[in-house]
């Protein structure tokens, strides 16, 4: 077991037995053993993770998937399988708490009972009683039975017993909504507390934001194996977005339920009408005036519908970016409203409308053609009209779509109320209605509000790729600068926040690199859910990568510039031993077949070597407009990268590029400190922006004088000092 981690879990499976009929007594299990039949139920199929010490973490995932049993297993209430749990350091654990109390002994009794379990001394009980006592707030209660006690005293009083344990790892499941929003709080500052002091945390919870709040990593188990881990504002985005889609799966298979319902009782009606007519004699049926017969679902169709039907609304359909029918929505992601329509009588102006009220009736959203200026609307005789709301902002909750036809002056055609009824949930913790976008300044400094992951919606790639001749192959490396993909392997690129991915379709597939005489790093993902797939990776016909089991993940591969030969282009060609489809195993709509995706093709630059000053470009944006002469605080510039050339700018190997900045006065002449320097933090190829801190002292400058804090980007070594830009700096006025 490694020094710095306190638990080490490798590769532990967990089964247990799921009976149909088991015997209860010997004498059954003896006489009826063939009802002693069971099916194994995989908990955890082969999980693998470690906690350092004085880490907190988090453990997520949908009913059912293993949370609880990992805990379990880490307290050894239950033992795996197969593979290893090792801990190192006393364990207390928040599972099922007051385990062991006794419903007639008194609180205070309890507390030696249930910290006994724990494995504390009766003088280290002793020790711990005043603390526990206070923080459980019973002190009027504590010599009462704890038969007396209401059930969120009970659990306060077992929480502080727990808590106050002084452990080294601290397992926690599912407890955290103890007592009043008081004593919650409390318990929140005590869990701050104890990690502070380095304990170690392992937490079990569906409050998302709890996590958030206490938790530096957060692993996701799906079906008995980790999906994802990382820092919680990563990864639980991706789990709410996986949570949305069963969600809308659960609601796909309850409508597909109550349509077979309906069709139920249809058929059972025109049976029971049926009947029902056989009674009738052949004389009254033929002097009966027959009247339709309306019936209840009829009725409650025609109810909250209101209009003549000079033009009808035939069917009303809400369709996610792919075009596929939903009923719940992601917010950031597009909907489109779809409407077919009928003109059953000729009109001289049609105006249509829709409007988004919440299932308490609040009016979130409406508004229709004549207020969006779209004049003189014409129909055909049947036709269909399209809203896309382009980005839906409406937060969690249950909301309902109106629509309708009606004339200007406000006359109803045809309108229905709640035609539709829809969810929408957010991957972030907002509240209210709709999300709004916003930022944040605080002390001169700007916080953009990443909506990028908000707006993530599924795959709108079209199941087609670009078929390329001999011919336009030749005019490609004629006109690309970087890279291409040809033939029919791959797919159209999909375009996100972080760049372009471009998904192979075949298991043989081509692209090709403009070659720039440099060290060559090829970025790769594959999101293959099983072990027994295979990729390799070739240059020309050399094989440069092979993996035998390629599993969901990133993979690299560099290549020196020495082995990349002299060919103007580089053809690479990838291939897959498989090809496999997103929806068949994380839920997704997504039904195309995928190999691998290339990410990125990185030019890796040497950054040992002196920049070329033609052709350089960088741009410096202070954050702030002016310094207080009187401050000593920080300030913030960003430095983008501009160049035309592909060149990069480093502050590593040895030629680093760096910030320096000065104090000049209205004419130009440095006043005082002869260059303060801060190095960049990264390397910055063309395009990047990087935020840097600039520290200063403004002490014994004049106080009747004005003046600048200049700013420019400068590489140096023991023998010169060169500006990277002369023409590009930043100036900010000192107050």
């Amino acid at each position: 077991m490694k020094e710095e981690n306190a638990i080490e879990v490798r590769n532990v499976t967990k089964r247990f037995k799921v009976y149909y009929d088991k015997g209860n007594e010997l004498k059954e299990k003896a006489l009826f053993w063939k009802r002693n039949r069971f099916e194994d139920r995989w908990v955890l199929k082969g999980i693998s993770f470690d906690v350092k010490k004085g880490e907190a973490i988090g453990l997520i995932g949908h009913n059912g998937c293993g949370k609880s049993t990992t805990l379990k297993l880490l307290t050894k209430i239950i033992y795996p399988d197969d593979g290893t749990i090792e801990m190192k350091g006393r364990v207390s654990s928040l599972i099922e708490l007051g385990a062991g109390f006794h419903p007639d002994m008194s609180g205070r009794e309890n507390i030696y009972t249930n910290a006994a379990i724990f494995g504390l001394t009766k003088k280290e009980i002793e020790e711990r009683l005043d603390d526990i006592i206070a923080f459980s707030e019973l002190e009027e209660f504590i010599d009462n039975p704890v038969r007396t006690y209401s059930s969120g005293m009970y659990m306060r009083l077992a929480f502080s017993v727990a808590i106050n344990v002084d452990a080294d790892i601290l397992l926690i499941d599912e407890i955290l909504a103890v007592g009043d929003a008081n004593f919650q709080a409390k318990c929140f500052n005590r869990l701050r507390e104890i990690k502070a002091a380095g304990t170690t945390i392992v937490i079990v919870s569906h409050s998302l934001g709890q996590i958030e709040q206490i938790c530096d990593r957060s692993l996701w188990i799906q079906d008995g194996l980790i999906k994802a881990e990382g820092k919680p504002r990563d990864v639980h985005p991706e789990y709410l977005n996986y949570m949305g889609e069963e969600r809308q799966k659960i609601a796909a298979k309850e409508e597909e339920r109550q349509r077979k319902l309906k069709e139920k009782k249809e058929e059972a009606k025109k049976k029971s009408t049926k009947l029902k007519r056989k009674t009738v004699s052949t004389e009254q049926q033929q002097n009966k005036k027959e009247e339709p017969v309306e019936s209840m679902e009829q009725i409650l169709e025609q109810k909250g519908r209101y209009g003549k039907r000079e033009v009808e609304i035939l069917s009303v359909d809400m369709l996610d970016s792919n075009g596929e029918k939903k009923t719940t929505f992601r917010t950031g992601e597009a909907i489109d409203i779809v409407i077919k329509y009928k003109k059953n009588k000729d009109v001289e102006s049609v105006v249509f409308g829709f409007g988004i009220f919440k299932n308490d009736g609040i009016h979130c959203y409406g508004t229709n053609t004549m207020v969006d200026q779209i004049e003189k609307l014409s129909l055909q005789k049947e036709g269909e009209l399209q809203i896309r709301i382009l980005e839906n902002n409406l937060l969690e909750g249950e909301y309902s779509l109106q629509v309708g036809f009606h004339s200007e002056d406000g006359f109803y055609y045809d309108y229905i109320k709640s035609v539709k009824t829809f969810r929408s949930y957010p991957i972030y913790g907002d509240i209210g209605v709709a999300r709004l976008k916003h930022e944040w300044k605080i002390d001169d400094k700007v916080y953009q509000v990443d909506d990028s992951n908000a707006t993530k919606v599924e795959s709108t790639v079209p199941n087609t790729v670009r078929v390329l001749t001999k011919d336009e192959l030749e005019k490609k490396k004629k006109t690309c600068t970087e890279h291409f993909f040809t033939d029919h392997a791959w797919y159209e690129p999909e375009v996100n926040h972080e760049g372009s991915n471009q998904w192979s379709r075949q298991n043989i597939a081509k692209f090709y690199v403009n070659n720039k005489k440099l060290d060559l790093k090829l970025m790769f993902a594959s999101g293959y859910p099983g072990d027994d797939m295979e990729v390799w990776v070739c240059l020309s016909d050399k094989i440069i990568y092979n993996d035998e089991r390629c599993t969901q993940g990133d993979f690299h591969i560099t290549i020196k510039k020495e082995d990349l030969g002299n060919e103007e282009w580089l053809e690479f060609t990838v291939k897959t031993s498989k090809l496999w489809k997103p929806s068949e195993s994380s839920g997704s709509f997504d039904d195309r077949e995928l190999g691998v995706c290339l990410c990125d093709a990185m030019w890796l630059y040497d950054v040992n070597q002196k920049l070329e000053s033609e052709g350089l470009k960088v741009q410096i944006t202070p954050l702030t407009e002016e310094i207080n002469r009187d401050s000593m605080k920080p300030i913030q510039v960003q430095v983008k990268n501009i160049s035309e050339k592909g060149q990069i700018f480093s502050s590593t190997g040895d030629y680093p590029v760096m910030l320096v900045y000065h104090v000049l006065d209205l004419e130009g002449n440095e006043y005082i400190h002869d260059g303060l320097r801060t190095t960049l933090p990264n390397v910055l190829r063309v395009g990047d922006t990087e935020t840097v801190t600039l520290n200063y002292d403004l002490t014994g400058l004049d106080e009747e004088q004005y003046y600048w804090l200049s700013v420019t980007l400068v590489q140096e070594n023991a023998e010169w000092f060169n500006n990277v830009d002369p023409d590009n700096s930043a100036n900010i006025y000192i107050r």
